[in-house]
C-alpha cells in the first residue's frame, strides 16, 4: 500500500501569485493617482499667458545657440539658470554635443532647438535674446526664432537672425504683458543680457 505525500508548494506559489497581483495592481493604482495630480496641477496653469518662445536653426550648423529671456522681476532664465518663480527652459540645445548617436550602426541627428517656457501671468516687460555662445561652423548660422501665445494659437514675433562668429548676441524681441493678458510689443532695442551676465562667470 503506497504512502500519501501531502506538500504545502502549490499552496505557497498560489499565495506568492496572490501577493504578488496585489503588489502589481497597488502600484498601478498609485500611478494613476500621481498621473490625475498632476493634470490636475496642469490645469491650474493661467494659460491666458501661456508664451513659448523657441529658437530652431538647421541640423547641418554645429553651433550652439543659447536663450535669454528677462521678465518684469529682473530674473533671466538662460543655461546656467534655468528657472524661476514663472520661466524655465524646456530644452537647452548645445548644438553638435548629444545631437548624434549611434544606433543600430546608423547615425541620427537631431533638430537644434531651443525652447524657454512663460509658465503663468506676470505682468510687464520681457525682453528676449539670442547669444552664440560656440561657433563650430563655417557659414553664418540663421536662427528662427518665434514666440507664441499658446492659448490663443497666436505669433506674437518670428524672425530669422544670423550669427556670425561666437559671442555674438542679438535683442529679438521686446514686449509687455498687460494686466488682461494682453501682449503688447515694443520696439526692438538692442539690450545686452549674456554680455553682461557671462563677465561675471
Amino acid at each position: 500500500m503506497k504512502r500519501a505525500h501531502h506538500s504545502n508548494l502549490a499552496f505557497l506559489d498560489l499565495l506568492f501569485n496572490m501577493l504578488l497581483c496585489f503588489v502589481t495592481f497597488f502600484i498601478i493604482t498609485l500611478i494613476h493617482v500621481k498621473a490625475e495630480q498632476s493634470d490636475h496641477g496642469k490645469l491650474n496653469i493661467d494659460l491666458d499667458s501661456y508664451i513659448m518662445i523657441v529658437a530652431t536653426w538647421p541640423e547641418s550648423y554645429t553651433d550652439d545657440v543659447d536663450l535669454y529671456v528677462r521678465g518684469p522681476d529682473g530674473s533671466v532664465v538662460f543655461f546656467r539658470n534655468k528657472d524661476t518663480e514663472y520661466m524655465h527652459i524646456d530644452r537647452d540645445d548645445l548644438g553638435s554635443l548629444g545631437d548624434t548617436r549611434r544606433e543600430d550602426f546608423e547615425e541620427h541627428t537631431y533638430t537644434n532647438r531651443e525652447i524657454v517656457t512663460v509658465r503663468k501671468n506676470m505682468q510687464g516687460e520681457y525682453i528676449v535674446n539670442a547669444h552664440l555662445y560656440a561657433k563650430r561652423s563655417y557659414d553664418p548660422v540663421p536662427v528662427d526664432i518665434i514666440i507664441y501665445k499658446v492659448r490663443d494659437r497666436k505669433v506674437i514675433d518670428e524672425r530669422v537672425v544670423s550669427f556670425t562668429h561666437r559671442g555674438q548676441e542679438q535683442t529679438i524681441a521686446r514686449f509687455v504683458v498687460e494686466k488682461a493678458g494682453e501682449i503688447k510689443k515694443l520696439k526692438n532695442t538692442y539690450t545686452p543680457i549674456a554680455r553682461k551676465i557671462l563677465r561675471g562667470f
